[in-house]
């Protein structure tokens, strides 16, 4: 995760003196209160309390010249440290999480009120994991190292050139993304308020976003190979090989935004294990693969792309959770035609494994 976040810092200078993209530095402290969401009664059982969360943030937002920055009206990248209780100290423990996001505003840059939307992913240590003899009410989280996930909508008045609040609602989640098992996941909705001050000299932001360029490529095809591991259901500590292949066709909206149609291939062998577990039926090697077709929408920032995907299985022996799936992660071009892919694939709430893989775009 951090590889892509850094490893893209010269591509969004867009040209410019990578050394100039993080200008406008900013410190700031938020409080955030709120509730798990419990999509399981088991987790719902071993809910005590709300929760509360503490995260201190730094960022920063590109220069005025910057071409990227400014067809997104100059967001605000950073990373923060989120520290948040989990509903029940005993059961599901506290979380310490590194948190990397993208803050965008929907409105146009220089004005002293903004509408924003955060996008934000990293790692996470959580204190309390499921034990057979010691926990066994935490069926959601079975590891300390977690993936947390985060997406915020928020409000920001500047009070002047150096301080601003702000408040906002945030959606999030902590799965370690079936590397163990049990994994159901832990969901929060919270409320936040927080304040921001602002380190170095600011930088004059243009009221109106420069013109957007068309695209360079109108339609393209992305192959995506990926592979990993993932544990069954069954708590036997084995971990299982996934792989899936991936068939994106694009076509441009923008130079920021793409839709279009895609099909993904799937082998799974914990799909066998399950399916002998929860039927007694013998599985066969049909079982462990399945066939899906998906729509794509992607949002572009230079060589970085932001995927969505949501699809359904028309090709199975047998499936767990639902036929629905969704996708959403990152590809980033490292290479003319050459992409990283890092992608979780879900079924609604609960995740169901990690895709790590690399593609060719034609």
């Amino acid at each position: 995760m951090v590889v892509f976040l850094l490893g893209s810092v010269p591509a969004f200078a867009s040209s410019q003196d990578s050394s100039q993209f993080f200008s406008n530095w900013r410190l700031g402290a938020t409080v955030h209160y709120g509730v798990i969401t419990p999509h399981q009664g088991s987790i719902a059982y071993a809910l005590e309390r709300n929760i509360g969360a503490l995260e201190l943030q730094l960022s920063s937002q590109p220069p005025p010249e910057n071409e990227w920055g400014a067809r997104y009206r100059y967001p605000r990248w950073g990373a923060s440290y989120y520290y948040s209780g989990l509903g029940n100290y005993e059961v599901f423990g506290r979380a310490h999480a590194l948190l990397f996001f993208a803050d965008i505003p929907f409105t146009p840059a220089g004005h002293r009120f903004s509408v924003n939307y955060q996008l934000g992913l990293g790692p996470a240590y959580l204190t309390r994991t499921f034990s057979v003899e010691d926990n066994p009410l935490n069926i959601a989280i079975s590891s300390h190292t977690n993936l947390f996930v985060r997406f915020r909508f928020s409000s920001r008045w500047q009070l002047d050139a150096r301080n601003e609040l702000d408040a906002g609602i945030s959606f999030s989640h902590f799965s370690n993304a079936k590397m163990a098992s049990p994994n159901l996941g832990l969901n929060g909705v919270l409320l936040g308020v927080g304040y921001q001050h602002r380190l170095t000299t600011s930088l004059p932001m243009h009221a109106k976003p420069r013109p957007v360029l068309p695209p360079k490529r109108k339609q393209g095809v992305d192959l995506i190979f990926s592979g990993g591991g993932k544990a069954d259901d069954q708590v036997s500590g084995k971990t299982y090989l996934i792989s899936s292949l991936v068939a994106d066709y694009r076509y441009a909206l923008s130079s920021k935004y793409s839709c279009g149609i895609g099909s993904d291939f799937f082998y799974d062998q914990t799909l066998g294990v399950n399916k002998e577990a929860k039927t007694g039926n013998r599985a066969s090697k049909n079982d462990m693969w399945q066939a899906g077709v998906h729509g794509v929408f992607n949002v572009h920032y230079a060589r970085l792309n932001v995927v969505m995907n949501i699809g359904s299985y028309v090709f199975y022996s047998y499936y767990k959770y639902a036929r629905v799936y969704t996708r959403l992660g990152l590809r980033y071009e490292v290479a003319p035609h050459v992409l990283l892919n890092f992608t979780l694939k879900s079924h609604y709430a609960i995740a169901d494994y990690l895709e790590w893989g690399v593609g060719y775009r034609f």
